[in-house]
């Protein structure tokens, strides 16, 4: 049985928005092919972004502590958020920045690549976004996936990382096929 930790990374907890959808949709279909899932709401979380150096240091909220722990238990992270002026929603950045304080996922050494502390499992990205696909592709190169992907999931000794953009959302046949393409990631526990 795998351990799967589901982070559903849209900003706004007051609504069902499609990154919802999508993360009980992978949830449900993972859980129904034997994942032991734990779905979190990053949009949820109430923290004040570390906007000073000295905040850094500060000791780790429960709530935060909670999200390690649950990242720490899991053999396969999913991270599920909208791209929005392309890249991720400034709380969304802020939560996982709070994730990574005292050297959770990884601790830098002097001069040398930063030494891994979640080695052994994988991850899997999902970002939603309006514009199609292909644009995104041509146009941003993965800039809201790419800087989450190699130097921090990867440093954290993630690997495989792997990315799903799903685009053209606005559009229902999109939706759907966003819908269906996440719900066979789940029955693969992808």
């Amino acid at each position: 049985m795998t351990r799967i930790c589901i982070l559903q990374a849209h900003p706004d907890p007051g609504q069902q928005h499609f990154c919802h959808v999508l993360a009980e949709a992978y949830a449900r279909e993972a859980e129904n092919h034997g994942g032991i899932i734990d779905l979190r709401d990053l949009g949820s979380v109430h923290l004040d972004p570390m906007v000073e150096p000295a905040l850094v240091n500060h000791p780790v909220e429960a709530e935060i502590r909670s999200l390690q722990n649950a990242i720490r238990g899991a053999a396969h992270l999913v991270i599920i958020f909208p791209v929005w002026f392309a890249t991720m929603p400034a709380k969304t950045k802020a939560v996982l920045e709070h994730i990574g304080r005292h050297d959770f996922a990884f601790s830098t050494r002097r001069n040398a690549f930063p030494e891994p502390h979640l080695s052994g499992r994988s991850a899997r990205i999902i970002v939603t976004m309006s514009t199609p696909d292909w644009v995104y592709h041509l146009t941003q190169r993965g800039s809201a996936t790419s800087w989450l992907a190699r130097p921090v999931l990867g440093y954290a000794g993630f690997k495989p990382v792997r990315t799903t953009v799903l685009g053209s959302i606005d559009r229902p046949q999109a939706r759907k096929r966003a819908l269906e393409k996440v719900e066979a990631l789940g029955r693969r526990l992808a």
